[in-house]
């Protein structure tokens, strides 16, 4: 069955890849969406809007370049004045608007925001909210039917987007209005049912001074607590640039070495982490035993303002001779809490082998007794490989 056209047929621009898919399957879960497709360049995005039938952008400016989301803003606000605008990217860059004129930051006044990291289980509720007001400023700006003359007589919009709206809602079909006996006059919709509060953004009422200095738009407490712990959005391994300079490929290491190398962009709240890499293990099937990547996270790396980074792991385990597959990773804060704990739990399974005397085990390099992680966060970045030799 075909769904309405008034449900939401979302477009996510979005260069950020594992941000839009983790968007693009909350959407795709809730009722009253028609469809939701992901385009990671902005001009892509331009060219598909008008004719694959979008009816409202998510998009994150920071993430696919300021000038060029600016850009896919007025085209949409031109090609369909009717379809709602949501700003997605992380809280910090809604509050703050860097690169962005002071004439753009009053239009945004009157646009929705979802914070990426905002994102989470405990937020449906909010979801849901944005998603009816989504919902109702599309149905309170759609084109009504009107004599071919004052057709005729309107004109398109000019500066921001003034969509009158009544709260949030999650209806997905305007309420019926009654016919006007005699002139057709005005009528006001009768009033929406009751609906979840308005989800929590930035406003130009409320101003707020930054750490870095700058003003910058806030609301209440709960926004700015989801900005404090929030943590900028992964980017590619080719944008953080990591190569390991030593140990050389191969190189005969043993169980604890230094290792070092360069970088090119660690934006704040990234960490760099060391981690064994095992292929498969005995808790995998045979039949996908070529398929299974598992990791021990060691130790985190000291990464300089210079572009290097340093560590010094131990406890890499296997016998002499053995093969070991080493990964530099970039972590965000969900990661950084699941490595930090794995490598604190390992230490005490040591200790607890010393106190059991079981040096054979730890000669034959049972360094623990934790298995490997089966799969990481999604804010965990595998961005370069080193095999050596034990």
């Amino acid at each position: 069955m075909v769904k309405p056209a008034s449900f939401l047929a979302v477009m996510i621009a979005d260069a950020n890849r594992v941000s839009a898919r983790n968007l693009q399957k909350v959407l795709e879960a809730k009722p009253h969406i028609a469809k939701v497709e992901v385009f990671n360049h902005a001009g892509n995005a331009r060219r598909a809007f008008r004719g694959a039938g979008f009816n409202c952008l998510f998009v994150d400016i920071y993430s696919i370049g300021v000038d060029a989301g600016l850009e896919l803003i007025q085209y949409v606000e031109a090609a369909c004045p009717e379809a709602p605008i949501c700003l997605y990217s992380d809280s910090s860059n809604l509050i703050t608007l860097v690169d962005v004129s002071q004439t753009w930051r009053n239009r945004f006044g009157h646009f929705l925001k979802l914070g990426k990291d905002q994102l989470t289980p405990a937020s449906e509720a909010e979801v849901d909210a944005l998603l009816g007001s989504l919902a109702a400023r599309l149905h309170t700006a759609a084109p009504e039917p009107a004599p071919r003359e004052q057709a005729a007589g309107r004109t398109g919009l000019a500066g921001p987007r003034s969509l009158r709206t009544t709260g949030p809602t999650l209806l997905v079909e305007p309420p019926p209005l009654p016919k006007p006996a005699g002139p057709a006059l005005p009528v006001e919709p009768p009033p929406p049912p009751p609906q979840a509060p308005e989800p929590v953004r930035p406003s130009p009422e409320a101003v707020k001074e930054t750490t870095d200095g700058k003003e910058a738009t806030a609301t209440d407490s709960a926004f700015e607590a989801a900005v404090r712990k929030s943590s900028r959005p992964m980017l590619s391994r080719v944008e953080y640039g990591i190569e390991i300079s030593t140990p050389a490929p191969r190189a005969e290491t043993g169980r604890a070495f230094d290792i070092s190398g360069t970088y090119t962009s660690l934006p704040a709240g990234h960490h760099i982490w060391i981690s064994v890499v095992e292929e498969g293990g005995p808790q995998i099937p045979r039949a996908l035993l070529k398929m299974a990547r598992q990791y021990r996270p060691l130790e985190e790396a000291t990464a300089k303002a210079a572009g290097n980074w340093h560590a010094h792991v131990e406890n890499v385990g296997g016998k002499a001779g053995d093969l070991k597959t080493i990964a530099v990773v970039v972590v965000g804060r969900n990661g950084q809490v699941l490595f930090d704990y794995y490598k604190r739990a390992s230490g005490e399974a040591r200790k607890l082998l010393v106190k059991k005397k079981t040096t054979k085990g730890l000669a034959d390099g049972g360094f623990d007794r934790l298995p490997p992680l089966p799969e990481l966060t999604d804010d965990v970045v595998e961005c370069a490989t080193l095999v050596i030799m034990i």
